[in-house]
């Protein structure tokens, strides 16, 4: 999150832990950036051994998009 950069889960990547004493891993994580800084991010976890859709990427960077406007106010 540090360099801005969305992730995705890729099968043959690296796994993203994003939530400590959960051993699931994070199928995509967005940083929301508010007035230049990263404040959070918005991070759909892994449920099972299901992949990742196009819909649920644009979801995810929309709700990114939204809580950053929303911080800016």
């Amino acid at each position: 999150m540090e360099s801005r950069n969305a992730y995705y889960y890729t099968d043959n990547g690296s796994r993203l832990q994003a939530v400590e004493g959960i051993d699931k891993p994070a199928l995509a994580a967005v940083p929301i950036v508010s007035a230049g800084d990263v404040t959070g991010a918005v991070v759909y976890i892994r449920k099972g051994e299901e992949e990742l859709t196009e819909l649920q990427k644009s979801l995810i960077n929309a709700g990114a998009q939204f809580l950053s406007r929303q911080l800016e106010g």
